[in-house]
């Protein structure tokens, strides 16, 4: 997170050198003829504006739209005084402040914080370390803007200091998303123990963050914790162990991110072999790129599976074997058209999905071929077109003529019925009529029903249409002026799971109370795209449960 609330982010492997300046906010009074100079001079962030800043993974989180609001009471508060030469200078930080400096936000104090004196390691080149760990670290660290580190030489009253000694955030210390705030001290020009001293006895660490109490910890430091300047025989063989199988892995094996990650590990790893620093740096560098071989992750593969075309063979063998002379033209016609897809999916290669659906379809063409002696009326007049209220049987179905050209289906001619083929159109006495609507309760209690195609010309579906078909598994409509389906239409259609429906015309008010009720729960409605969200919101009200999938065509 940069200072103006943006965030920046990079790829690891990518960056050759970088300097670290760190970040600071401190709160100051300045004197209102200094203030456009001392604006000049420093960036300001006014009363009212906003802080952003810090670094966000794991138990860090970095803060923004944090709005200043200096006063006098606020802790850390220095005030500023302009030079004759124009230069400022900055008095000693007001360390009893009651303000947090924050605008609506309480000065904080941090708790649950456990203090870590380390081992003598050397392992980021500091002669002492200190670890502020525990629940509350990572809010704390967030906010820290410098440490002052105190010492007290043999004075276990920490009355008189011999020396102190601030660090910044990023140049000196250090943060971890899981293990904790890092501090260290370095043997530096900035950082001398003072003369016939060692570094052991009592200190104190200071963390001013932002918005909080200073937090001040006491601590005795023994000649365990110092690291001494001594010459070490360095091993690093299982260093050249790791570095070895790292580069026997292969990249294309894991992903991306977590192969970026070995990079970084293994370059370093490298560095360290070229040139050991201790053998604490080296056994360092083999942990981490050890712990980063460990962490890969493996890339999916995806498993190569030979489409199974034998079902689609053999309905294609079995449309082949039919005679057109058989059937009329329209039926005919329609079967064709899906005879021609099948067959270009024949070489296997095709997704099993596609596959499967072009066999159904050929399939439900076959079943709603109509016989071409089957258009007799049974009367001596075959001319003599059909009265409204006539209904008359095509095939398995039972249709009722509703207008001039149009006709319901009206019943199943058997309730033994498997499959269900409604068309668009349909010949009567040799007149053609549009299949318009299902009726109530038309296909009720076929318990044999498993499958349903319906026609384009389709606009409504009565109640209790497909009311308890208990094996009814697959439903398609494709037309897309369908508008009404009617209540408890399926309803206690247990194993119903795959509706299509093409329609866009379908509104709430449109479909019945319970349509759905007691359908399969995880039932897939297949619909328009630009239906899928208020579709999903009007089937589960009408029944179809919370753990439907509504997906687009």
């Amino acid at each position: 997170m940069l200072t103006n609330g943006e965030t920046f982010s990079y790829d690891k492997n990518e960056i050759e050198s970088y300097v670290v300046t760190g970040l600071k906010y401190v709160p100051v009074k300045v004197k209102t003829e200094d203030y456009e100079a001392f604006k000049a001079a420093y960036t300001v962030v006014e009363n009212g504006s906003t802080l952003s800043g810090g670094f966000s993974e794991g138990n860090l989180k970095n803060y923004t739209d944090l709005v200043a609001e200096v006063t006098e009471n606020t802790n850390g508060l220095k005030t500023v005084t302009q030079n004759e030469d124009g230069s400022f200078s900055f008095a000693a930080r007001v360390n009893n402040g009651t303000d947090s400096g924050i605008k609506v936000a309480a000065l904080k104090t941090a708790e649950n914080i456990t203090t870590t004196v380390k081992e003598a390691s050397g392992s980021y080149g500091e002669f002492l370390r200190v670890d502020l760990t525990g629940e509350d670290y990572g809010a704390l660290g967030a906010d820290m803007q410098a440490v002052e580190w105190t010492y007290y030489g043999s004075d276990s009253t920490y009355t008189d200091p011999l020396q102190s000694y601030g660090t910044k955030f990023a140049s000196d210390n250090w943060m971890h998303k899981a293990q904790g705030i890092q501090l260290g001290l370095t043997d530096s020009l900035r950082c001398k123990l003072p003369a016939g001293t060692d570094g052991t006895g009592y200190w104190t660490i200071t963390v001013y963050a932002l918005g909080y109490n200073d937090y001040t910890v006491k601590f005795k430091v023994t000649d365990a914790n110092i690291v001494k300047d001594e010459e070490e025989t360095v091993d690093t063989t299982a260093l050249e162990a790791a570095i070895k199988s790292a580069e026997n892995l292969t990249e294309s094996d894991y992903t991306a991110a977590s192969w970026s990650d070995l990079c970084v590990e293994l370059k370093e790893a490298k560095d360290e072999l070229a040139a050991p620093h201790t053998q604490s740096t080296v056994d360092q560098a083999t942990e981490h790129l050890n712990a980063a071989i460990k962490a890969l992750v493996k890339a999916e593969t995806k498993e190569e599976t030979k489409t199974d075309v034998t079902k689609l063979n053999a309905v294609i063998e079995k449309a082949e074997a039919l005679k057109q002379s058989d059937y009329t033209a329209e039926s005919w016609k329609n079967l064709q058209t899906a005879l021609d897809v099948a067959k270009k999916l024949t070489d296997a290669t095709a997704e099993q999905t596609v596959v499967d659906q072009a066999a159904s379809d050929l399939e439900t063409a076959i079943l709603a071929l109509v016989k071409a002696d089957t258009e007799n009326t049974g009367t001596t007049d075959k001319k003599k077109k059909p009265a409204v209220g006539t209904v008359k049987t095509v095939g398995q179905i039972k249709y009722k003529v509703t207008g001039k050209n149009t006709v319901t289906v009206n019943k199943y001619a058997k309730k033994n019925i498997t499959k269900a083929s409604i068309p668009a159109t349909v010949k009567i006495n040799g007149y053609t009529f549009k299949v318009t609507a299902i009726a109530d309760s038309a296909f009720s209690g076929c318990s044999k029903l498993t499958k349903v195609t319906v026609g384009s010309n389709v606009k409504a579906i009565g109640n209790k249409a497909f009311y308890k078909c208990t094996k009814l598994t697959t439903f398609t409509a494709s037309s897309t002026g369908l508008n009404k389906i009617g209540k408890e239409a399926f309803s206690g259609d247990k194993k119903l799971a795959n509706i299509t429906l093409k329609t866009t015309k379908l509104k709430k008010s449109g479909v019945g109370k319970d349509a759905f009720k007691n359908i399969k729960k995880n039932a897939t409605f297949k619909v328009p795209e630009k239906k899928v969200s208020d579709y999903k919101a009007i089937f589960k009200s009408k029944g179809a449960g919370k753990n439907i999938k509504v997906k687009k065509l």
